[in-house]
């Protein structure tokens, strides 16, 4: 693929995904593209029986799973998906992810053949892509971790087949999933921030960024200032292959680390070792907090707006108390603000 940067590259400011396509793996970060990633723990609860939890994403026979390539073009879709949630206030099918050529320009690539067959390819195998859950997919809407959970992601349809109405497509679509799209629409959705991820170099560190950035936020009200994992369960949610000596641990992980700590994502990590096992300690950095001072941004703006109507309305009914501003103006102004 030509890695010359496109002088026309767009910009994405936004984009939010689905948490459960965060967390968990879905594209492989070594050569093996035919091998199934399979996550699994062991989850004890008090007075109830051991849960085995598991997550497994299934690459195509022909296509095999998607790689870090085909992940930065689902997060462009993410985009897509994100945008037409927020104009229609939910998700309404098909969704025009429009042309290749675009894509390529926001992945800042030059719109040569072997590039758009390379975005074809990665939607493609991500809408082949399939999903096995035990007690890891976490539903928002029924607040719970559904007991088996089998998906996909979307359907897709290029420019010129036939859609699912009999129309010919005029521009190239996608059918979200009702389980990916329930999630979505549930606002179980996390920014991330799609430039950054462009700049990194190390797959491990674009999938550390996932990770982390979740984890990060569990921290805020916590007297501790980092998250700690295992390196065991570490390589199974980037997944990699687990390494046995600290010297090979390092040189596995340490270029990534160094990546996300010069670019301030992390303001340090330490390696830890206690017995047979060692963990990693992770303390977000400048990066982080500014990422989340971003997205609660619309929300403390939203908060603000309605705070001064309500001011307004208030000082209106004061006014004038034998003529009160009427419930269904209230009403209106709710409802606008929903939106």
């Amino acid at each position: 693929m030509k890695r010359k940067k496109d002088k026309k590259t767009e910009k994405v400011e936004l984009i939010k995904s689905e948490v459960n396509l965060i967390k968990f793996p879905f594209y492989t970060l070594d050569h093996d593209r035919f091998k199934r990633i399979k996550y699994e723990y062991l989850e004890v609860k008090k007075g109830e029986k051991t849960i085995r939890g598991s997550w497994e994403a299934s690459p195509d026979i022909k296509m095999g799973l998607p790689g870090i390539f085909d992940m930065k073009v689902f997060r462009i879709i993410d985009m897509h998906i994100y945008k037409n949630f927020m104009e229609n206030g939910r998700i309404i099918n098909p969704l025009d992810i429009g042309s290749i050529y675009r894509i390529c320009r926001i992945l800042g690539i030059k719109h040569y053949r072997s590039n758009r067959k390379l975005i074809k390819e990665a939607i493609e195998r991500l809408s082949l892509l399939g999903f096995i859950t035990k007690y890891t997919f976490y539903s928002k809407r029924k607040k719970k971790y559904l007991k088996e959970a089998s998906f996909h992601l979307f359907d897709r349809v290029w420019e010129g087949e036939e859609l699912k109405n009999g129309e010919i497509a005029d521009s190239n679509y996608i059918y979200i999933s009702p389980l990916y799209k329930e999630s979505i629409e549930a606002y179980y959705i996390k920014l991330l921030d799609f430039n950054y991820i462009k700049s990194l170099k190390s797959g491990i560190a674009t999938r550390l960024y996932e990770i982390l950035g979740i984890k990060f936020f569990g921290i805020r009200n916590k007297k501790i200032d980092f998250i700690k994992y295992s390196y065991e369960k570490l390589c199974n949610l980037l997944p990699i292959k687990e390494q046995k000596y600290l010297s090979r641990i390092k040189q596995q992980l340490e270029p990534a680390l160094k990546e996300l700590k010069k670019t301030k994502f992390l303001e340090k990590y330490i390696f830890e070792k206690k017995g047979n096992k060692l963990f990693i300690k992770f303390y977000p950095g400048t990066k982080y907090f500014d990422e989340i001072k971003l997205d609660h941004a619309p929300k403390k703006k939203a908060l603000a707006g309605l705070k001064k109507i309500k001011e307004i309305l208030k000082e209106k009914e004061d006014d004038n108390k034998f003529r009160p501003i009427p419930e269904s103006f209230k009403k209106q102004i709710k409802e606008i603000l929903k939106e």
